[in-house]
């Protein structure tokens, strides 16, 4: 883990990730599973995580002003890009104008969240599961996502320049692809350079942003979420950033690390889940 930046800042995510396939497919068995495996994939994730906090020192708890207007101002664009995105907004804003926030009746989805049915058949199993779900996204979540987009892919994709040779180092150790691109002049010039996912995490410290990584590392996070969503991870994404550059600036007395970013993401997270709670949303959840 501590010989290269990638594993240790990749598989907690990569671990998550699994765990949410396991658990989704234990759940279209049978439903009654999903609070005891949620629980095992919160606890594996949160352990990996704990087991391996020294080799993570970007990975700090520290609190900053900004984060109560920013989670606010995230959770409702979040929602808003949700709804335009869906073809929702006009009847959505209606509704709302008129006062009624219950919005579960306006969802356009074809069949219901399976968050709905466990709450009819299995009232017990639902009131578990939705607090264990509060627990992922505002605690687990935020310190998986923002160690590998915040701060792996942030610093790794600094310059386009070398970012698009560790692209082709990447393609050249491929099996198939490296072979018939191999002979190419310039997949064969980048294989001759060190390793520049490597170099540029090494040379780019936390709150170095540039443009080119702003939009590289927002478009690998809107990888990990739905169509629907793509617009409000671009929000979070470039408002993430720029707090990453504000409280972890040069000159700055004390840096804060992820800090901030990790407690933006789980308020927004939280606040995600207190909306669709309240208003039947569920398709945010």
């Amino acid at each position: 883990m501590g010989e290269g930046p990638w594993l240790v800042r990749l598989g907690p995510l990569l671990l998550w990730v699994a765990c949410m396939f396991v658990v989704g497919l234990a759940r279209d068995w049978d439903a009654r599973t999903l609070p005891y495996l949620y629980t095992v994939q919160c606890v594996l994730t949160a352990g990996m995580l704990w087991r391996y906090r020294k080799l993570l020192s970007e990975m700090t708890v520290w609190f900053h002003w900004s984060v109560i207007p920013s989670a606010v101002f995230l959770t409702v664009a979040w929602v808003l890009l949700g709804w335009w995105v869906g073809g929702e907004l006009p009847v959505r804003w209606d509704a709302l104008m008129r006062g009624d926030l219950q919005l579960g009746a306006l969802n356009a989805q074809a069949q219901p969240h399976y968050f709905q049915t466990m709450r009819v058949n299995h009232p017990g199993t639902f009131t578990a599961a939705i607090g264990l779900r509060l627990l992922g996204m505002a605690l687990i979540v935020p310190f998986v996502e923002e160690i590998f987009n915040r701060s792996l892919c942030l610093r790794a994709m600094h310059s386009a320049k070398k970012t698009w040779i560790a692209v082709l180092q990447v393609l050249h150790d491929l099996p198939g692809i490296g072979e018939w691109l191999m002979h190419r002049p310039a997949v064969k010039h980048a294989a001759q350079q060190p390793a520049m996912f490597t170099q540029q995490f090494n040379e780019t410290p936390l709150g170095q942003v540039s443009l080119f990584a702003v939009a590289a590392s927002t478009f690998v996070f809107m990888l990990n979420h739905v169509p629907r969503d793509y617009l409000g991870c671009i929000a979070c994404g470039v408002l993430w950033c720029l707090m990453i550059k504000w409280t972890n600036r040069e000159g700055r007395k004390r840096q804060l690390g992820l800090g901030p970013v990790i407690w933006s993401h789980g308020l927004t997270n939280a606040l995600l889940w207190g909306y669709t709670l309240y208003s039947g949303d569920w398709q945010f959840l």
